[in-house]
């Protein structure tokens, strides 16, 4: 979608150590295009920047089968609708980046993906994120794999 804004992540960043190359910002985003300044804006902002970090720790997490991580960053850890990859599969990951659109952009939540491709996949596999600020932290509120 051109109006989407993405942060990539090579599989040996997924820690969120390694730099972007393009700009030596591990959290910098790429523009598909001029629409997308609400998006860049939000992203180089302080809520931006906290917003990716907790989403990438979340999904890291999620998909390392950390499960006690993925409870950390859930709103209600204890709702018994929670899916758990229970095997490490973050070793698989080809590719990881972040999809956001101006309209997943809201006062105190965003809803964003990611689109990632598991080695043997044909296609990409997306797991979607509502986040919400609670008590100053971003949460996750609701999640869900999509292929």
């Amino acid at each position: 979608n051109s109006s989407n804004s993405e942060t990539k992540s090579s599989p040996s960043s997924l820690s969120g150590t390694s730099s972007n190359t393009e700009t030596g910002n591990p959290l910098s985003s790429s523009s598909a295009s001029s629409s997308s300044t609400a998006v860049e804006s939000f992203l180089s902002g302080t809520e931006g920047q906290s917003f990716q970090i907790a989403a990438k720790k979340f999904t890291t997490a999620y998909l390392s089968g950390d499960i006690n991580t993925v409870k950390s960053y859930l709103a209600d850890p204890q709702n018994k609708q929670n899916s758990f990859y229970t095997e490490n599969r973050l070793n698989d990951v080809k590719s990881l980046v972040l999809k956001l659109g101006p309209e997943g952009i809201q006062e105190d939540s965003v809803s964003a993906e990611y689109e990632f491709m598991l080695n043997g996949d044909v296609g990409y596999t997306y797991l979607s994120l509502n986040m919400k600020k609670i008590n100053g932290e971003w949460k996750v509120e609701s999640y869900g794999l999509e292929k």
